[in-house]
């Protein structure tokens, strides 16, 4: 879903702004490719942090959405985007920065249980070899949403079914 209209980069470059742009051709899909790649920056900044719905639903990525469709489809042509809507590209870009980084929070957005720090009940094990294991056993419910590495194949090995002892 698309987190800014064409409507919305009307009221950033007036109607008249946005046609003057796109009169070389088709112009609902040179308009939706700028929205699209607008929205790409957007997701590729927050998908991992946030939920797509909450995401969807933020005023405040709404904003920072249409000033990036805005400059992008001034500069479609190769023509320079006023100063004005640079610095507020520029902005708006350095932002989803550091909302990648998780040095700024979305106002209003709820963040994934994948961002959530999560603990996992290790113990040590001798065989094969010493290492540590996690022991799903005894944690507790299902962990569901959470990303764990469990592709160790000497976690699933059965130990009480070998006759040796160390």
């Amino acid at each position: 879903m698309p987190y800014c209209t064409i409507t919305d980069l009307q009221h950033v470059l007036s109607s008249t702004g946005v046609s003057l742009r796109v009169d070389d051709g088709v112009a609902a899909e040179e308009v939706a490719e700028c929205i699209e790649e607008a929205d790409q920056e957007i997701e590729q900044a927050t998908h991992y942090l946030y939920t797509a719905a909450s995401i969807t639903a933020s005023v405040w990525i709404q904003h920072r959405a249409k000033n990036i469709a805005a400059y992008l489809l001034c500069c479609r042509r190769g023509n320079p985007g006023p100063a004005s809507l640079e610095a507020r590209y520029t902005r708006a870009i350095e932002q989803l920065e550091k909302v990648r980084l998780g040095q700024l929070l979305i106002p209003g957005a709820v963040m994934s249980k994948a961002a959530a720090p999560t603990m996992s009940n290790m113990a040590p094990s001798l065989r094969p070899h010493p290492r540590s294991v996690v022991e799903t056993k005894k944690s507790t419910g299902k962990a569901e949403g959470y990303n764990q590495n469990n592709r160790d194949p000497w976690d699933k090995l059965v130990t009480e079914n070998l006759d040796f002892a160390i």
